[in-house]
This record gives structure tokens, sequence and C-alpha cells, in this order.
């Protein structure tokens, strides 16, 4: 592929190849740090779109990537479903083509995103019940009669419960994160940013029996391990999601 790095002042569009042009958009992704299970949504989206514009054989150009382009792919998804589509996987779908748009504007020197006009689904804004506490102590008494190691269960379950982490960011806690005399935690999240969050009197406690029983611990061990090799919990190599 020709580098869309260097470009003429007005560049022919159907030159270079849609394929092409996703995978130096991911390889980029990854330069910049964006983590693995991001760079994995953006490609599933695209190639998904690319999918689309070569259904009958066409080669599918950067000049296929135009408004009327997308709103026909949105429209053969949901004609394709016996459920539509949330408005959420909607809405990612426009803001992964958009931000696509935005790079190969960028890189191509363009005047505009080419998708620049194609409007970013409403998301309905929607209350996530939170567990009462009869709901709790169900679900801790549940692990402590059937989980195979049910002081770490109880811990993580607690944690997530009292902090409110993505389960992502908690498989990715090492030991030096937590702070069990000041009561919080360091939390790698999203894109990168990083926080401190408060941990409760019970979180803590829940916390020291599931390390009691692991002896001396390295500041960059895993906080939580499955099984008895101790590996880190699936997940931890990420940090990050694409919601």
């Amino acid at each position: 592929m020709r580098s869309v790095a260097v470009a003429s002042a007005v560049p022919r569009l159907d030159e270079f190849a849609l394929a092409d042009v996703i995978s130096e958009y991911l390889s980029a992704l990854k330069v910049a740090g964006r983590s693995p299970k991001t760079i994995s949504w953006y490609a599933d989206m695209l190639w998904e779109f690319h999918r689309f514009i070569e259904r009958d054989g066409a080669r599918a150009t950067v000049a296929d990537l135009a408004p009327v382009q997308v709103r026909r792919w949105l429209l053969a998804l949901q004609s394709r479903r016996s459920r539509s589509l949330a408005p959420s996987s909607m809405a990612a779908r426009v803001r992964t083509v958009k931000a696509f748009g935005t790079w190969i504007a960028s890189e191509l020197e363009l005047p505009a995103n080419p998708v620049r006009s194609v409007p970013v689904p409403r998301v309905p804004e929607l209350l996530v019940p939170s567990l009462r506490e009869p709901d709790v102590l169900s679900l801790l008494r549940t692990l402590d009669a059937g989980s195979q190691q049910p002081e770490r269960d109880r811990a993580i379950v607690l944690l997530l419960l009292d902090t409110g982490l993505r389960l992502s960011e908690a498989a990715s806690l090492r030991v030096r994160d937590l702070d069990l005399i000041e009561g919080r935690c360091r939390v790698l999240g999203k894109g990168g940013r990083e926080r401190v969050v408060p941990v409760g009197r019970k979180t803590r406690r829940a916390l020291r029996h599931c390390l009691a029983g692991r002896g001396r611990l390295l500041p960059d061990a895993p906080l939580f391990i499955v099984g008895v090799v101790g590996r880190s919990m699936p997940g931890a190599s990420n940090n990050s999601s694409a919601d």
C-alpha cells in the first residue's frame, strides 16, 4: 500500500484500498497505546463495514467511506436481525467510523472528515439498578457454599460492589495498588487514566483474609489469582474497553 501519510493536494480516495487503510489505522491505534481490547473492538466494526461494501464482489476503497454507505450498512444490520440492534451498538458503530474518518482526513490532508455529517444515534440514559442488602447477602452466601476459593471470590465481589471497578480493572490490580491501612486503591482505568478509589472496612477485611493465605507477597504480584499455580485473573492484560 502507498503510504497514506504522503498525499497530494487533492487525493483520489478511490485509489486507496479500504482494507489497506483499515489495517494501517489499526496499527496506528496500537502505536498510540490503545488497549488490545479496544483495538479488537474497532477492528470488528470496521471489518464488518468493509464486508458490507464488498458484499457484491466490488473492491472497497476509501471513497466508499461516505454517509450514504454508512446509513445503508446500519440499515442492513437492522434488517438481518430478528431483534434490532441496541442504540448503544448502533452508536458505537457510528463513533468508530467517524473516528476512522477523522484519522483518514488527517493522514490524507482532506478538508474534512468524509463521514462528519453522519449523526451518532441517541442512546437512552438508563439507570442501572443497584443491589439491595438482601441481594448482596444472598450472593455472598452462594459464594461461601459453592466457590472453590470463597475467600478470594468474596473479596473480589465486595471490592467490585464497594468501588464500582470494572472487572478488567480489578483483574489488573497488583498488590502495590492496594493500601489496606489508608483504605484506598490505585486503579489504572480506561485510556490509561489513573484514579484512587476508597475501599471500605468490610472489603479491606475480606482482602486481608484473601491475601493472608498466600504468604509473603511481592509488590508486583497480582492482587487476585486463579487456580493453584498463581495465574492472574482473566482479563488482567487489558485495562479498558470500547464502551
